[in-house]
């Protein structure tokens, strides 16, 4: 699939991805201050916070 070639590749860490905000963003369905609610990151159950990329190179 070509536009897999053209996807970010995932920051190294917490601090990288939230710092590069130019190429990051927060996912609002997933993130710390929603922790505590069971709904949080309801498509990735065992994450704590998820990042999406701003736009494709």
């Amino acid at each position: 699939m070509s536009w897999l070639d053209d996807l970010l590749n995932c920051p190294c860490s917490l601090t990288q991805a939230v710092s590069d905000f130019g190429r990051w963003q927060p996912d609002g369905s997933c993130n710390l201050q929603n922790a505590k609610n069971p709904n949080n990151c309801f498509y990735h159950t065992t994450a704590v916070y998820c990042v999406r990329a701003v736009q494709p190179v």
